[in-house]
């Protein structure tokens, strides 16, 4: 028996390649614009980027809505994709009004019209990501995921092929991650379309609707308030302490977030709480992968803390303050965030998302008010300091209500 599938070895190879092209595109991106352009592009990106509130919660859900389809004649696969166009539609307008109205505000100082400049063609490019999300999700529906990680693989290696021929200003980049999202969205509904072309899956259908909203609005509340605290964290760092900061802080997020990916990826290979038999997941189980999460987590983001000066060495030529101190700072938070997936995943399995999103909810609370207390500062370190108690607080509410054994039925 084989340890790795053919999809497992995929998927990690997606999770690398994302995380190349982040190294290169940030490498490229300040060796071609000074400090503050290079801050704006990455806080006009993460603006962008919350469009993708549009697809959380609704593409991870495909895969079960083509099985339901197929299953039933039903109409709820594309009734999903209709949505899903229709939320990107409206945030995609919603984004643009913002940073036309607020983007000179929101950066602090934009001397070269970048806001301008690259705002509306950054939004097109995460409109076109989740329309290409949806359907590449559909082909897991299909038991393609193997396709879906090659097609997401290219779309990374056009992304940087095209910046190091093309780009030779932020703009060029920004164009450059338009058409690899665009190629990425043709290549996923051809793909599709072939896995789709044997079913009637009709247009729409109210009854679907409802059904698609009751599934999916608690991971989408989640996914709201979760980039709402990260744009507040963004723009207080804009607005309060210079906006070529906040290039140091997506950097940092971006190193993160990929650990923290391959760590879930891994572990969904390994241990049966994160595995596709969700349904047998039991509490004895979940306490064995917080442990197991914890102790790797603690190798994996303690190493991350400790070499930090030679990573930003190596990414940007020079070991800066402000990466180096993100980086370690994020990383001793998420060795105690790290053992939280276990639990999320067994609040999803045992219909207990309330949990997950009350978390969610105290954790923009209490960042919206550290945020308050600390209104106008110049400092850096305290608004970073800030969100990463916000989360720690609010993530300490999972522990409290998973070790609340009054309050679990023993399996």
């Amino acid at each position: 028996m084989h340890l790795f599938s053919k999809q497992d070895l995929l998927a990690g190879l997606n999770i690398i390649s994302n995380a190349l092209s982040l190294f290169v595109i940030y490498k490229v991106v300040i060796s071609i614009a000074n400090p503050i352009d290079a801050g704006i592009w990455a806080y006009v990106m993460g603006v962008a980027y919350a469009i993708k509130i549009a697809d959380f919660g609704l593409a991870a859900l495909i895969p079960k809505y083509i099985a339901k389809s197929i299953k039933n004649s039903s109409k709820i696969a594309l009734t999903c994709g209709l949505v899903t166009l229709f939320l990107a539609s409206v945030f995609s307008l919603l984004c643009d009004i913002l940073l036309a109205k607020y983007g000179g505000f929101l950066v602090g100082n934009d001397p070269n019209g970048i806001v301008e400049e690259i705002s509306t063609l950054a939004i097109f490019a995460v409109f076109f990501s989740i329309l290409a999300n949806y359907l590449n999700f559909t082909l897991d529906g299909f038991f393609k995921s193997h396709l879906r990680c090659m097609n997401m693989i290219a779309s990374n290696l056009c992304y940087v092929i095209f910046v190091f021929v093309f780009a030779s200003d932020i703009s060029d980049v920004v164009v450059c991650y338009l058409l690899s999202q665009i190629i990425n969205f043709i290549i996923a509904l051809i793909l599709s379309s072939l896995e789709c072309k044997n079913y009637e899956f009709g247009l729409l259908s109210i009854r679907n609707f409802k059904t698609i909203v009751g599934d999916s609005w608690r991971m989408q509340t989640i996914s709201i308030f979760s980039l709402a605290g990260d744009l507040m964290t963004k723009t207080a760092i804009s607005v309060w302490t210079g906006v070529s900061n906040v290039l140091f802080y997506e950097m940092a997020t971006k190193v993160i977030t990929q650990i923290r990916t391959i760590f879930v990826a891994i572990a969904q290979v390994k241990l049966p709480t994160l595995s596709k038999n969700t349904h047998v997941v039991t509490t004895t189980q979940t306490k064995f992968a917080v442990k197991l999460y914890f102790k790797y987590g603690l190798l994996v983001f303690m190493c991350i803390a400790i070499s930090s000066p030679i990573i930003s060495l190596l990414w940007i030529g020079s070991v800066n303050e402000i990466l180096v101190f993100t980086l370690i700072l994020m990383g001793v938070t998420n060795i105690f965030l790290a053992p939280i997936a276990p639990i999320y995943f067994y609040n999803i399995a045992l219909n207990k998302m309330n949990i997950n999103l009350i978390a969610q909810l105290i954790i923009a609370m209490i960042n919206l008010i550290l945020l308050g207390l600390i209104f106008g500062t110049t400092s850096y370190k305290l608004v970073i300091i800030s969100f990463m108690i916000a989360l720690l607080l609010g993530s300490s509410y999972q522990y409290i209500i998973f070790y609340d054994f009054k309050a679990i039925k023993k399996n």
